[in-house]
């Protein structure tokens, strides 16, 4: 799983983020709707009732 920086510091109102931030952003977006597609191929593939739910969370 990636190493990611803290999600809270994306929560300031009072300025725009700078290319970097945006960058970063978006590179845990990406992570995280991959990080849920290989989950719930895994679920779907998955024969044991058990490993289901705990895949589909």
């Amino acid at each position: 799983m990636p190493n990611f920086p803290n999600s809270f510091t994306g929560n300031i109102r009072e300025r725009k983020m700078n290319s970097n931030e945006l960058i970063q952003a978006i590179r845990i977006d990406i992570a995280g709707e991959f990080e849920f597609s290989i989950s719930e191929s895994l679920a779907l593939r998955a024969r044991q009732p058990r490993a289901m739910c705990v895949l589909q969370g």
